[in-house]
């Protein structure tokens, strides 16, 4: 049987300092203060609990405020003490009821204190830190390609300017030929000059042979008649150029960070569980690996509305009498894992039989509605088929095995017209399992 603890510790965390409060489970204040973020004072405080309880008497709890808590959790970890990370939604209801309002630290730490000794804590399940180094990597190239596709729409909007005909050469706007020009080619003026057929065979040696045959003749043409302004554009001209190295450097670095998670997704703490995600088509290594890294260790969820909740997507309602608000996604779990979880869906919508059949049943009853609300009901759609992947990928890890795409596609209720539909578009892939 589990030791009940006589004293709760409630910190509420910040960046240079955290303010502290020590109870006893009745609610006696026996010490509170602030504590700056040194080890120095973290030892004066474990000084101070040691004075007054046994380590086993004593339960540690603090707020998840981004990386701010993780340096105090760690140093009571290692020292021994039981410490708990509280999601803040949680205690803020705590934080309310004799405060009218008001916002201070140690009202905060009253709050964390009042939730720990009403045993609000015993159902939370804590981090594993088992896939910590797969979720920074994953994380990291999240963020990397935002200030990728930062630096493209800041070169884009001085690119309109010197050249708007730019957008019109290539089907994505900053491909590899694309950067090619940009790099040789600064001026429409330039690229007109140039020879049509020594432009098409460096063109072809990018694409490997794969472009058009008659891209540099239409980029030389569009290029003679550009609307692009002639004069006063050094400063524009030296803005793309910035730009563009920065655009580059950050995609090498992406390129990078994907081999790394590759390269860690073959370890085997991890290998065999993103091999599961990974055999849902659609779904590539990064994609599985940030999924996994965001999830964590499978075993501390229950059943699988636990892992719809964790990943903040179930539908909040409003309701009062005969008043029905509008429902909304709660979105208070990870933001990451939701965003590798629509990336997924959109994989797998082109890939999966099971999940392009799915997302076209419900397609069905969007076709007729009004344009107006048609691209917010698609929206919903995408995010439905987020959480019908979530739910597969959490069934999958559950009962260990892989995803099969025929006996799923087979399995779900579908129209006839969908059904006969999409098993003609996946025959081949069905035949091939």
């Amino acid at each position: 049987m589990k030791k009940e603890a006589d004293i709760v510790v409630g910190i509420d965390c910040g960046l240079d300092k955290h303010q502290y409060q020590i109870s006893t489970k009745e609610g006696t204040v026996l010490s509170k203060g602030v504590l700056e973020n040194t080890k120095k004072k973290a030892k004066a405080l474990i000084k101070k609990l040691e004075s007054i309880a046994p380590k086993d008497k004593i339960l540690v709890g603090m707020e998840a405020t981004n990386t701010y808590h993780i340096c105090m959790q760690n140093y009571f970890t290692g020292n021994g003490y039981k410490t708990i990370v509280i999601n803040p939604l949680k205690t803020s209801i705590y934080k309310q009821i004799d405060d009218y309002g008001n916002k201070t630290d140690a009202i905060d730490a009253n709050g964390i204190c009042q939730f720990l000794m009403d045993g609000k804590h015993k159902n939370i399940k804590q981090m594993n830190q088992k896939y910590l180094k797969l979720r920074e990597l994953c994380r990291c190239r999240q963020k990397i390609q935002g200030d990728m596709t930062r630096a493209a729409i800041r070169l884009q909007s001085r690119l309109v300017i010197i050249n708007p005909e730019f957008r019109q050469y290539f089907s994505k706007n900053l491909c590899e030929s694309a950067v090619y020009l940009l790099e040789k080619y600064a001026t429409p003026e330039e690229l007109a000059a140039v020879d049509v057929e020594q432009l098409q065979e460096d063109l072809d040696k990018i694409a490997n042979g794969l472009g058009k045959k008659n891209s540099a003749e239409k980029i030389v043409a569009l290029a003679k008649e550009t609307f692009g302004i002639m004069e006063d554009r050094d400063g524009y001209l030296r803005y793309i150029q910035h730009h563009l190295e920065v655009y580059k450097f950050l995609r090498k670095k992406v390129h990078d960070i994907k081999a790394e998670i590759r390269k860690e997704a073959k370890e085997d703490y991890c290998k065999k569980e993103i091999e599961t995600i990974n055999s849902i088509p659609g779904i590539g290594i990064e994609t599985s690996a940030g999924i996994l890294s965001e999830l964590g260790d499978i075993k501390n969820f229950e059943k699988i509305s636990s892992i719809v909740r964790f990943a903040g997507m179930i539908a909040l309602k409003k309701e009062s009498s005969t008043i029905v608000g509008k429902s909304r996604m709660s979105k208070q779990g990870s933001r990451y894992l939701r965003c590798y979880l629509h990336h997924a869906a959109m994989g797998a919508k082109l890939h999966s039989a099971t999940f392009a059949a799915v997302y076209a049943n419900r397609n069905l009853k969007v076709k007729d509605m009004d344009p107006s609300i048609k691209k917010i009901v698609k929206a919903k759609l995408r995010s439905c088929l987020a959480r019908r992947i979530l739910e597969t990928i959490a069934m999958c890890l559950m009962k260990d095995r892989s995803f099969d795409d025929k006996i799923a596609f087979e399995s779900i209720e579908l129209d006839d017209f969908v059904r006969e539909t999409i098993g003609v578009q996946f025959q081949r892939q069905l035949a091939a399992l």
